[in-house]
C-alpha cells in the first residue's frame, strides 16, 4: 500500500510508491508474519448508491504459530488527498465490522464516504501473539473504487448575463455547458426551444467530463422582441443516470443605432448644404429624430435637413433617435464651417516682391484663413521647381532639386497656390531678383613677387553684373578674420554692370608678406583671389628687434644679428639676396646651449619676429616621455610662432652649438640627439628620430633636408637641422613599459587572447608559458596602435589553456635592446558550457550538407549527431574555433534529415542544442553504378564514375590574425591526411579562412606519381599572396597503404595542380609514427593537391618496404588483421569503430571500470599520464587498432606526444605469462 511504515496519517504521498512498495515487500521478507487480502469490493469498481455506505471484506492470515490480528485499518487517498486513516477498528468491535483470524474466514470493515470522488484504498493490521503485542502494520494491495451517488454535475454559463435590458435582436447568445461525472460520461447535448421550434446538438463525450457549446444570433425573423428562449444542457453517465441544467432567456427591445453623417466632407462648407444621416432599428420600429442645430432644435421623420447658416463661422450640429418605446440613442456632435472667403498670402518683408536675393537664400510665406484655414500650400517657380511649403516656415523655391536656373543671374517668378477647408483658392504671383553669381575681382596690385620701399598699395577691381558690390576685403599673412574696404557709394538693383574699385595703402613691416583679396556683392554672394607674396623693402629696427625677441624669451641672454660673413649687423635694410643670422645665447639650458638660425631676409616677416625659444620645456617633455621611454638630458623646443616669422622652411636653416665630449658621452650609442621635424606628432621611433653625425664635407643651406651633427675638437658638437620644432638630447637606457591586458588573475574561458600594452618604442614582444605545449613556447609579435596615445599592443593568436595554475612572461624590446620583463601567475577556471548559437545548413547537393556554426563564445568543437528517426554518420570538428564548419556526406538525395549539435570547449564543457532540420536537393545523375578513388586513405561514399564529389571536409576561419603572428590551422579527421597548415602572414588579416576537403576521385587529367593516396582542395578566403607568402602543409601516409602500392616511403610527394598539371612540390620525410609517415611540404598557394608516391621494382622493392614499415603493434600485443589493399578504406566500416569503443567504454564506466576516459581536474600532471596509460591498457587488452585508440584519446583532448608515450609504456611493461599466453 502506499502509506506510511508508521501507519500515521499524511506520512507518505501518491510520489513515494515505489518506495513504499519497496519497503512493504522488505518488511514482508523480514517478517513473514501476517497476510492481508483484499476480497471486495473488488479492484477498480463503482458504487452509485445514494448512501455512499461500503462494507470492505479482507481476509487475514499468519505463517507463525500463536499470532492474531489485533485492529485493523482502512487507508483511503484521493489525487487531491494523501494517504490516511479514514476508520480503525478492534479486534472486539461487532458493530459494523469483525476481524476474523485465519485464512478461511473474512473480515469486514464498514465506512460512509462523504462526497463522490475516485479513491484509492487498502487495509492494514497489526498483529500480536502471547507474549508481545506488534507496533509495525501489515498492508494489502492499493485497490481503486469510485463513489457516484450523485450523477452527472450539468453547470451552464451565458456570454452575457441576461437582464432587463440583453439579449436583443442581433444579439449573438453562447450557452456553454460544463459536465463532470466521477465515473464517466456517455452522451451529452444542448437542446434550445424558440417558440416551440426546438433544435438539438448531440455530443459523445469520452472520459469523465466535457465542454460543450450551442451559438444563437438573434433575429427579428426567428427571435423577435419578447420571445422567450428555453437553453437546456443534458448529460447521462456510465450508470445511465441523466441530470440536466435549464434557463429561460427573454429577447428584449433594442434602441435604434447611433445616427451617423452619410456626407461628412459637408463639415466645410462654401454654402448652405443638405446634411443627411443614417440609422437603424433591428426591432423594425420607426425611428423619431430630434435634431439640435446651433441652439435651434426640431423633430422629424426624415433623414436629412437643409442648413440655414447666414454668416461666415462654426455651428454646432447634435441627432438623437427614439424608437416607439422611447429607447433612444444620441450622436455626437459635429461642426460644420461656413467659410465663403479665400486665404489670403503675404510674402514676408524680407523677401518683398521685387527683393533681390540668392537661390539659397531662403524665402518666408504665410497664409491666413479667418474660417477653416488652409489646408494646401503649393508653390511653382519658372525654374521648373515645385512643391509644398508650410505658412510662416521658410524655404528655398530657386535650389530644389531639378532646378534650370543655377548659377545664373535673372529675375525669377514664384507662383503660390493655396486652398482652405472649405475649397476657396488663391493663387499670387512674386518676382524676385535672384543673384546666384559672385562679382569677380581682379588684383591689380599688390602682384605676385613684388616689392614696396614703402607702403604696400592693394589696388582692386570687381565687376558685378545683377546687383552691386558692397565691399571688398583681405587676408593678411595668413589670418582667420577678414579685413573689410568698404565702398562708400550706392548702387541700384537690376542695372545690367556695375564696376567697383578699391584703393588702399597700408604700411607693413619689411619682409615678405601674402594677401588673399575678396570681394562681396549685396546679397552675400563673395569671390576670393589667390594668394599673391610681396615683400616690403624697407630699414629695420634693430635696436628694437633685439630687445622685443630678448623680452619676449627671458631666457635669451644675448641676441646678436649678423650678415653672412659673420659681421654684427647694425643697420639694415632688406633685400631678396641679403642672408642674415640671429644668434642667440640660451641660459635655460641644462649644458649652456647656443642657438644660430641662418636665413634669407626678405623670406621673414618681421611683423612676427616674436616667436618662442622654449628651452627644457616641461609640458612639451612630457609629451615625448610619454611616446619614448629616454630620460632627456637637454631639450629645446620651438613651437608653430617660428613659421610665422620664416614660413617658407626652405629659406633657413638652424644650428645648435652643444657643448659635449663626443667621445665621453658617446653619441648615437646609449646617449643619442633626437630631432622631430613635426612638433605634434612625437610617436617617430627613438631609431626613425636618431641624430647621426654628418657627412664629410658638409656644408648646410637652406634647402638642407636632414638633421646631422659635426664633432669639434671633442669639446662641442654642431647641430644642424633644417628647419625648426624640436631637438632632444636623451639618455637611452630604459626599458619599455609592460601593462598586461590579459589574461586576468582567473580567467573563466578557455581560450583567451594574450596581449599587453607596451611603450611606442618597442620593437618587439614575446611570451613564455612554464609548461611544454609546442604552443606555448615564446611567440613573437607585433605591434599595433592601442586606443591609448602614446602607447602600443603586442598581441599575439588565441591560445587554449585547461583548467589549472600557469605562470606567463612578458618580455618587450626596444630599438636600443633595453628589455623589459613582467610575470603573472594566472588561473584557468572554466567550468562553465559555451554558448550555442542555432546552426545553418546550406551547400546542399544531393549528396552532401556543410553544418556551420558562428559566434559561439569561445573557442569549442562541434558534434553533428542524427535525431528523430534521421541517418547519417557522427561528424566531428576539433580544430577548436569559434566559428565551425563541417560536411555531411553519403546522404540521399531529396530526404528532409533532422539533427542536434553539440559544442564543447578545451575543458570538456559541452553544450547541445537542437533539433534542426534540412533537405537534400534532387539528384543530378540517374545513374546507379559507384566507383571508389584509386587511392584509399579517406574513406567516405563513392561517386558516380567521372563524378567529383567531397568526402569529407575540415574549415577554419580567424576572426583577427595579428601582422607576423605564425598560425596553425590543425586537422585531427582520420578521412583527412593532412593534419596542419602553418603560416605566418606580414600583415593584419580578418575573417581568413581555410577550407580542406578530401575529393572522391582526380578532379584534372594526368598522373600524380604512379599511385595516389589521396585528392585534396584547398581554398583560402581573405589571405592575399600580400600577406601570405606561402603555406607549409603536414600530411601523413599509412605504411600499409605504401606495402600494397609496393611504394617507398621515401618517393611519397605532394603535387599541386597548376597550368593544367601535376606539379611536385619539395616534400620531405618529417617523422614516423606507429602505422603511418608524416611528411612536410611547402606551397606558395592553394588549388587541387594529391598525395603521390612512386612504385619500386622486384623483390628489393618488397624487402626494402618491410624494412621500412613502421611496427603495427607493440611487443607482447597481436595487431589487428589490415583490410586488403585493393579495397576502399570505407568497405571496412566507415566510423563504425568509433561506436564500438564508445559502446566499450560505456559498458566499462557502467561496470564501475576505472579505465573510461573522463574530463576531471588532475591533482598532478602524473596522474593524468597514468590515467591515460590505463585507458591504453584496456584498449590494448580488447585488442583495438591503434588508429581507434589514438581517434578516441585525440577527441578528448589527448595530445599524440602524450598518446605514443602512453603506448610505448604499456608495451614495455611487463606482464603474466598467462596474459602473454592468451593474447
Amino acid at each position: 500500500m502506499v502509506r506510511a511504515a508508521s501507519g500515521r496519517e499524511g506520512s507518505t504521498g501518491p510520489s513515494s510508491i515505489a518506495f513504499v512498495l519497496a519497503l512493504s515487500i522488505l518488511l514482508a521478507i523480514a517478517a513473514q508474519a501476517m497476510t492481508v487480502t483484499l476480497k471486495a469490493p473488488g479492484n477498480f469498481t463503482a458504487n452509485t448508491t445514494a448512501s455512499r455506505n461500503i462494507t470492505f471484506v479482507y481476509n487475514v492470515t499468519w505463517s507463525l504459530a500463536g499470532e492474531n490480528a489485533s485492529n485493523c485499518s482502512l487507508y483511503i487517498a484521493t489525487a487531491a488527498q494523501n494517504w490516511a486513516i479514514a476508520k480503525n477498528v478492534s479486534i472486539d468491535d461487532i458493530s459494523d465490522s469483525n476481524i476474523t483470524n485465519g485464512s478461511v474466514g473474512f473480515s469486514n470493515l464498514s465506512y460512509r464516504f462523504s462526497s463522490d470522488n475516485n479513491y484509492t484504498y487498502g487495509i492494514a493490521c497489526l498483529n500480536f501473539n502471547s507474549s508481545s503485542t506488534a507496533t509495525t502494520p501489515t498492508f494489502s494491495n492499493n485497490f481503486t473504487l469510485v463513489i457516484d451517488a450523485a450523477g452527472p454535475d450539468v453547470n451552464t454559463t451565458f456570454n452575457v448575463t441576461p437582464n432587463s435590458t440583453f439579449p436583443t435582436v442581433v444579439t449573438v447568445l453562447n450557452f456553454t455547458a460544463n459536465i463532470t461525472d466521477v465515473i464517466g460520461l456517455t452522451h451529452a447535448n444542448i437542446t434550445t426551444n424558440i417558440s416551440g421550434s426546438i433544435a438539438k446538438l448531440n455530443y459523445t463525450p469520452s472520459g469523465t467530463s466535457i465542454r460543450i457549446s450551442a451559438a444563437i444570433t438573434l433575429t427579428n425573423s426567428t427571435a423577435p422582441k419578447g420571445t422567450v428562449i428555453n437553453f437546456t444542457a443534458y448529460a447521462t453517465d456510465t450508470s445511465s443516470r441523466e441530470k440536466q441544467n435549464s434557463t429561460l432567456v427573454t429577447v428584449q427591445n433594442s434602441a435604434p443605432t447611433i445616427p451617423t453623417i452619410t456626407n461628412a466632407s459637408y463639415m466645410n462648407v462654401t454654402s448652405n448644404r443638405t446634411i443627411v444621416w443614417n440609422s437603424t432599428d433591428a426591432d423594425g420600429d420607426a425611428i423619431l429624430y430630434t435634431v439640435w442645430f446651433n441652439g435651434d432644435y426640431f423633430s422629424t421623420l426624415d433623414s436629412n435637413f437643409t442648413t440655414n447658416m447666414a454668416n461666415d463661422g462654426t455651428y454646432l450640429l447634435n441627432i438623437s433617435a427614439a424608437d416607439s418605446t422611447g429607447n433612444s440613442t444620441n450622436s455626437s456632435a459635429w461642426n460644420i464651417t461656413l467659410d465663403t472667403t479665400p486665404p489670403a498670402v503675404s510674402l514676408a518683408a524680407a523677401n518683398a516682391n521685387y527683393t533681390n536675393g540668392t537661390s539659397k537664400r531662403p524665402v518666408t510665406v504665410t497664409v491666413t484663413d479667418a474660417a477653416t484655414a488652409a489646408n494646401a500650400t503649393t508653390f511653382a517657380t519658372n525654374c521648373n521647381t515645385s512643391g509644398s511649403f508650410a505658412s510662416g516656415t521658410a524655404f528655398n523655391p530657386f535650389n530644389a532639386s531639378g532646378t534650370t536656373c543655377t548659377g545664373l543671374n535673372s529675375t525669377r517668378t514664384m507662383n503660390i497656390t493655396v486652398t482652405d477647408h472649405a475649397g476657396n483658392s488663391n493663387s499670387s504671383s512674386f518676382l524676385l531678383g535672384i543673384d546666384d553669381i559672385a562679382p569677380t575681382i581682379g588684383v591689380i596690385a599688390p602682384t605676385s613677387g613684388q616689392q614696396f620701399t614703402a607702403n604696400a598699395t592693394f589696388n582692386l577691381t570687381a565687376n558685378e553684373s545683377f546687383v552691386r558690390v558692397s565691399s571688398f576685403g583681405y587676408y593678411l599673412d595668413g589670418a582667420a578674420v577678414q579685413s573689410n574696404i568698404t565702398l562708400n557709394r550706392n548702387g541700384l538693383a537690376f542695372v545690367s554692370s556695375i564696376t567697383a574699385n578699391a584703393n588702399l595703402s597700408l604700411n607693413l613691416t619689411p619682409g615678405t608678406h601674402t594677401a588673399i583679396f575678396t570681394a562681396n556683392d549685396t546679397v552675400g554672394n563673395a569671390r576670393n583671389s589667390s594668394q599673391v607674396t610681396f615683400t616690403v623693402i624697407g630699414p629695420v629696427d634693430l635696436f628694437s628687434l633685439n630687445t622685443s625677441l630678448v623680452e619676449y624669451n627671458t631666457n635669451i641672454s644675448n641676441f646678436t644679428i649678423r650678415n653672412s660673413t659673420g659681421d654684427i649687423v647694425t643697420g639694415l635694410t632688406l633685400s631678396n639676396d641679403r642672408t642674415l643670422e640671429f644668434f642667440m645665447a640660451l641660459n635655460a639650458t641644462r649644458k649652456g646651449v647656443n642657438l644660430t638660425i641662418n636665413f634669407n631676409s626678405s623670406a621673414a616677416n618681421f611683423a612676427f619676429l616674436n616667436f618662442s625659444v622654449l628651452q627644457n620645456h616641461s609640458a612639451s617633455m612630457s609629451y615625448l616621455e610619454r611616446n619614448q621611454t629616454a630620460t632627456i638630458l637637454d631639450y629645446l623646443y620651438l613651437n608653430g610662432t617660428i613659421h610665422q616669422f620664416l614660413p617658407d622652411n626652405s629659406s633657413y636653416y638652424a644650428k645648435v652649438v652643444m657643448p659635449l665630449n663626443t667621445t665621453a658621452y658617446g653619441i648615437g650609442g646609449r646617449v643619442k640627439l633626437l630631432y622631430y621635424p613635426d612638433e605634434t606628432d612625437l610617436t617617430t621611433s627613438i631609431a626613425s628620430a636618431n641624430v647621426t653625425e654628418c657627412s664629410a664635407g658638409f656644408s648646410a643651406a637652406h634647402t638642407t633636408s636632414g638633421a646631422c651633427w659635426n664633432n669639434t675638437n671633442n669639446r662641442t658638437i654642431e647641430v644642424f637641422l633644417p628647419h625648426f620644432s624640436l631637438l632632444a638630447l636623451v639618455n637611452d637606457s630604459q626599458a619599455p613599459k609592460i601593462a598586461i591586458n590579459t589574461p586576468a588573475g582567473t580567467q573563466g574561458i578557455s581560450n583567451f587572447v594574450p596581449n599587453i600594452t607596451v611603450s611606442p618604442d618597442t620593437t618587439s614582444c614575446v611570451y613564455q608559458l612554464n609548461i611544454t605545449r609546442s604552443a606555448s613556447a615564446s611567440v613573437p609579435s607585433n605591434i599595433s596602435n592601442a586606443v591609448n596615445a602614446g602607447n602600443a599592443l603586442c598581441t599575439w593568436s588565441s591560445d587554449r589553456f585547461r583548467n589549472g595554475v600557469y605562470n606567463i612572461t612578458f618580455n618587450a624590446t626596444d630599438s636600443a635592446g633595453n628589455i623589459n620583463q613582467t610575470n603573472l601567475v594566472f588561473t584557468m577556471s572554466d567550468g562553465t558550457a559555451p554558448n550555442i548559437p542555432a546552426p545553418s545548413a546550406g551547400s546542399m547537393t544531393d549528396t552532401t550538407a556543410v553544418i556551420t556554426v558562428t559566434n559561439v563564445n569561445e573557442t569549442a568543437n562541434l558534434s553533428v549527431y542524427a535525431s528523430n528517426g534521421s541517418s547519417f554518420s557522427m561528424q566531428e570538428q576539433n580544430d577548436f574555433n569559434a566559428s565551425q564548419s563541417l560536411t555531411l556526406s553519403s546522404l540521399s538525395a531529396s530526404t528532409a534529415y533532422l539533427y542536434n549539435i553539440t559544442v564543447c570547449d578545451y575543458n570538456g564543457n559541452c553544450a547541445r542544442n537542437g533539433t534542426f532540420s534540412f533537405s537534400t536537393s534532387s539528384s543530378s545523375s540517374s545513374g546507379s553504378s559507384s566507383s571508389s578513388s584509386g587511392g584509399g586513405g579517406g574513406g567516405g561514399a563513392a561517386a558516380a564514375p567521372g563524378t567529383t564529389a567531397v568526402t569529407s571536409s575540415a574549415a577554419r576561419q580567424w576572426d583577427t590574425i595579428p601582422t607576423g603572428t605564425t598560425t596553425t590551422f590543425s586537422i585531427a579527421k582520420d578521412a583527412i591526411a593532412v593534419t596542419s597548415i602553418v603560416f605566418m602572414t606580414s600583415e593584419d588579416l580578418k575573417s581568413a579562412s581555410l577550407t580542406v576537403k578530401v575529393l572522391n576521385e582526380s578532379p584534372a587529367s594526368g598522373a600524380a606519381g604512379d599511385a595516389a593516396y589521396q585528392y585534396l582542395e584547398i581554398t583560402s578566403s581573405n589571405m592575399p599572396k600580400s600577406a601570405v607568402g606561402s603555406f607549409q602543409i603536414t600530411f601523413s601516409v599509412p605504411a600499409s597503404w605504401l606495402s600494397a602500392q609496393n611504394a617507398g616511403k621515401d618517393t611519397v610527394t605532394l603535387y599541386r595542380h597548376i597550368n593544367s598539371e601535376w606539379t611536385p612540390l619539395q616534400t620531405s620525410l618529417a617523422g614516423t609514427g606507429v602505422s603511418d609517415y608524416q611528411y612536410q611540404a611547402t606551397t606558395p598557394g592553394f588549388s587541387y593537391f594529391a598525395i603521390g608516391a612512386k612504385k619500386q621494382e622486384g623483390a628489393a622493392a618488397n624487402a626494402t618496404q618491410a624494412q621500412e614499415q613502421p611496427p603495427t603493434g607493440q611487443p607482447g600485443v597481436q595487431a589487428k588483421e589490415q583490410p586488403p589493399a585493393e579495397q576502399p578504406a570505407a568497405e571496412t566500416g566507415g566510423k563504425s569503430w568509433i561506436w564500438t569503443a564508445l559502446g566499450i567504454l560505456l559498458l566499462m564506466a557502467l561496470a564501475g571500470g576505472s579505465g573510461f576516459f573522463v574530463y576531471r581536474n588532475w591533482k598532478t600532471e602524473q596522474e593524468r599520464l597514468d590515467h591515460i596509460r590505463q585507458y591504453v591498457n584496456i584498449a590494448v587488452d580488447k585488442q583495438y587498432p591503434y588508429e581507434q585508440i589514438v581517434a578516441t584519446l585525440e577527441q578528448k583532448g589527448v595530445s599524440r606526444s602524450e598518446i605514443h608515450k602512453a603506448i610505448k609504456d604499456e608495451a614495455q611493461a611487463p606482464r603474466p605469462p598467462a596474459e602473454q599466453k592468451g593474447q
